[in-house]
């Protein structure tokens, strides 16, 4: 579509140009104006939709999957981009204050569940270090069966992390195609995962030997410090 609007706008500026034979700045100008009207409309709704995923979309997403109004208390709402959180589900967090995390499930009827007891046994939540948040973290599930298929007891699934003093929520929907096919057990997104995984492990190893470098060049540096400190 945009080519074709391209040959059309080009063909039209080729044919007034051939009636402003005479070059002046003004006729120059017109000429390329109509050549780049498809270009320009098309820029134009490039960085709408790019302003719309950046700064509006998660926010019609909270509508669409907690609750509408969004309560005053939630803040720093963004998504999880797929370098973070790995899988290909919606997933976005955001602070909140517990009463209106609790009217939230109240509301879509959540289930408070343990690391045990989701739907996948091997769900990434399982570990702490995905996507941590400050421990013990508490988890809710809800099983949209009428999202998904009624028939088979399959629906949509909603899952919602909360931190220990459940101010720091992160939010996850899986489709319910998603568990009716068991996409995660096909040998390339098990691979993927153990992948993932062991890259988790890599980085928390290496803030871990960072931090004991730190402070083993801290008592380097000041040994008077570190000796008095071993004396109290």
């Amino acid at each position: 579509m945009l080519l074709g609007g391209i040959a059309i706008s080009h063909l039209l500026a080729g044919g007034v140009g051939c009636f402003l034979l005479n070059p002046t700045w003004r006729r120059i100008v017109l000429v390329t104006s109509i050549a780049m009207v498809p270009a320009t409309l098309f820029s134009l709704q490039q960085i709408r939709d790019a302003w719309y995923l950046r700064h509006e979309a998660v926010y019609d997403r909270f509508r669409d999957n907690l609750v509408t109004p969004i309560p005053a208390s939630v803040s720093d709402l963004h998504f999880i981009p797929l370098s973070e959180g790995h899988e290909t589900h919606l997933m976005f967090q955001f602070t909140i204050a517990p009463e209106d995390l609790d009217r939230i499930i109240r509301s879509r009827q959540f289930v408070k569940i343990d690391r045990t007891q989701f739907r996948r046994p091997d769900d990434l939540f399982i570990h702490a270090e995905y996507l941590p948040v400050a421990e013990p973290a508490t988890f809710y599930i809800l099983n949209d069966i009428a999202a998904g298929y009624p028939d088979k007891g399959i629906g949509e699934g909603y899952t919602l992390k909360a931190s220990a003093d459940r101010r720091h929520v992160i939010f996850r929907r899986e489709s319910a195609s998603y568990y009716l096919y068991r996409y995660w057990e096909s040998d390339v997104e098990r691979a993927s995962e153990r992948q993932f995984l062991v890259s988790l492990g890599h980085t928390e190893a290496n803030k871990t030997v960072q931090r004991t470098g730190a402070s083993r060049s801290a008592q380097e540096t000041n040994p008077t410090s570190s000796a008095a400190g071993s004396r109290r």
